[in-house]
């Protein structure tokens, strides 16, 4: 059962008008009922629940990569603001371009490195040498 709607209207415009005075009561409320020992054992007891929530919740495979995409959708969007998805697009890029020199892609889209080596050297662009040193696979060499 709720306040109609001529209610609802009035409270809004008493509070817009005693902005002041309804912050005033608010807060003298809060400094009397709030007791800071009582609200940090409510969240001491809920935090071993919240871990554990966590621990299942994020097993399954699907919730994690959707906080991971989250996460770095945000990242994104802090560090390079309006040009966010042009810059992950630039970076998935590069990776793929990376990723691809330390082994071959098949049709399938799979890295294989025939050489079982990880790293920036040993694949077939860079096999035998150091490809940070610029040493490798050029004819300068």
């Amino acid at each position: 059962m709720g306040l109609s709607p001529e209610k609802l209207a009035k409270n809004r415009d008493y509070k817009k008008r005693n902005q002041e005075k309804v912050r005033a009561q608010r807060r003298l409320y809060n400094a009397r009922v709030y007791d800071p020992e009582k609200e940090r054992e409510k969240r001491r007891e809920r935090r071993e629940y919240f871990r554990e929530y966590k621990k299942i919740y994020y097993s399954r495979k699907e919730n994690r990569d959707r906080k991971n995409a989250c996460n770095r959708k945000y990242k994104y969007q802090k560090r390079y603001g309006e040009l966010w998805e042009s810059a992950m697009l630039v970076n998935d890029i590069k990776k793929e371009i990376q990723d691809g020199a330390n082994g071959e892609i098949t049709e399938g889209g799979v890295v294989e490195n025939p050489e079982g080596t990880k790293g920036e050297s040993g694949g077939p662009l860079c096999s035998g040498g150091d490809c940070r040193a610029g040493k490798g696979n050029s004819k300068d060499n």
